[in-house]
């Protein structure tokens, strides 16, 4: 018996990114049931204004923007589900738990947010009144 013989054609590249895209939301939605989330738009409690963040854990820890709110300032200065937070006021972000501990201790106005989309770095500066309930 002989084996079919195996080809490389676009479409089976196609599959491929379609599968790692699949497995790397994946791992956002079983890294946000294995612990709390710490921000989102949504609930009673928000880190960052009008969008959520989750850490990816390989390689290396990243933090990426895993929702936004309708017409809020960060949509409409540009910020982007996928994007990777690289610093919040130049100190590095590399994950929850720094995030967290730079945004407690915030006392500005203002954040400014280095992000990654794609290949492009860019800063954005956001509005911030530090954690608050919504409603409140």
């Amino acid at each position: 018996m002989t084996r079919p013989q195996l080809r490389h054609t676009p479409h089976g590249k196609a599959v491929f990114l379609a599968t790692v895209v699949i497995l790397i939301a994946l791992a956002l939605v079983l890294a946000r049931a294995a612990r709390k989330e710490i921000s989102s738009p949504d609930e009673e409690m928000s880190l960052f204004p009008g969008f959520t963040v989750d850490e990816l854990p390989a390689p290396g820890h990243k933090l990426v923007v895993t929702s936004l709110k309708s017409g809020s300032e960060a949509q409409k200065n540009g910020v982007s589900v996928g994007d990777e937070v690289l610093a919040i006021d130049n100190h590095p972000a590399g994950s929850l738990d720094a995030a967290e501990q730079i945004m407690n201790r915030k006392r500005q106005a203002m954040i400014v947010l280095r992000l990654r989309h794609n290949a492009s770095t860019r800063d954005v500066a956001l509005h911030y009144q530090g954690i608050r309930q919504h409603g409140a």
